[in-house]
């Protein structure tokens, strides 16, 4: 008997009950956690974000509104982190005719990837009153070994025209007079095409009219996390014991996961199985799969391995 197949995976909302665990020493989920490309801001933590010039506010900050600006109550809008309880916000929300600092608020991430992490990801939301097309929205990423600006899978969208696909330089104006720009969370996104070392660069840049004043939030993004399927022996006979494993799944943002294994073979339980392994006997011919989900409670990916078992021929016994 042998196990063959080829693993699929993809991503799916999260939609699944737990069942009785049959493995003893699977009485619980079981997590993991992986560093990654770190784009969040939990716990007033730059993480791997460094400010490099700083004309005017950059705080990290929770969930902000009309209570603490007055601008918001006039556009009716609170503004909320797009992943977690913090973002991070450079310069500061204002009405018009308060001024701002002039100058660039930048901030900047160097990051390494390798075959496994060829994307990055993070949520901009930008606020402008200014109409006269003062300030700038700058977003670079650089591969450092040669210098290379990479673009975008995607472009930010000013929702007045204008757009910004990295590597961008992109002017702020609001068009008319009392016209205002306040988008809603944008995510950009950048598939690289080799490992290597890249910086992130992203710069909002006041100009001289100091009292129409843009501000931008910088936010994390969750994705889903990976689900990969390992097993061994990858030849087995009737009785045998094949150990199926995902331990090379991980999660993008270094979080919780949990992982959920069901199998559609005959003569299998079909009831869920929770931990990073599993054990699973296969006593007849034929051919099903094992499948796997591994969620971080809001995003979930499935992959799955097709399985065939030959039949095995009767033992004679000469004695008989």
């Amino acid at each position: 008997r042998r196990l063959t197949g080829k693993s699929t995976a993809g991503n799916k909302g999260l939609s699944f009950k737990l069942a009785a665990i049959s493995l003893a020493g699977l009485l619980a989920a079981m997590y993991a956690t992986a560093a990654s490309f770190n784009n969040g801001f939990e716990g007033d933590d730059l993480g791997g974000w460094v400010i490099t010039a700083q004309a005017d506010s950059i705080d990290i900050v929770g969930t902000e509104g009309p209570a603490q600006y007055e601008i918001y109550a006039d556009l009716g809008v609170v503004v909320e982190p797009n992943l977690g309880d913090s973002m991070l916000r450079i310069g500061v929300p204002k009405t018009r005719n308060q001024t701002q600092n002039r100058g660039a608020n930048t901030i900047t991430q160097t990051f390494a990837t390798d075959a496994e992490n060829r994307t990055i990801s993070f949520a901009l939301r930008l606020f402008s009153l200014d109409h006269r097309g003062d300030d700038n929205l700058r977003i670079t990423l650089t591969r450092d070994s040669d210098g290379v600006d990479i673009l975008s899978d995607n472009a930010f969208d000013l929702e007045n025209g204008a757009v910004c696909q990295a590597p961008c330089d992109q002017v702020i104006d609001v068009g008319k007079r009392k016209d205002v720009i306040a988008t809603d969370w944008q995510v950009m996104r950048f598939t690289l095409d080799q490992p290597d070392t890249y910086t992130l660069t992203i710069e909002l840049e006041a100009g001289q009219n100091e009292s129409l004043a843009s501000w931008l939030y910088v936010d994390g993004v969750n994705e889903p996390p990976s689900a990969v399927i390992r097993f061994n022996p990858g030849t087995a006979v009737e009785g045998d014991f094949v150990v199926f494993d995902c331990l090379q799944s991980v999660d993008p943002e270094g979080g919780d996961v949990a992982w959920i294994w069901t199998a559609n073979y005959p003569g299998v339980s079909p009831e869920p199985n929770i931990g990073t392994t599993v054990i699973y006997s296969f006593p007849n011919n034929g051919s099903g799969t094992v499948n796997l989900e591994v969620t971080d409670g809001e995003a979930s990916a499935t992959a799955s391995e097709s399985v065939t078992i030959d039949n095995q021929a009767p033992l004679v016994n000469a004695l008989d």
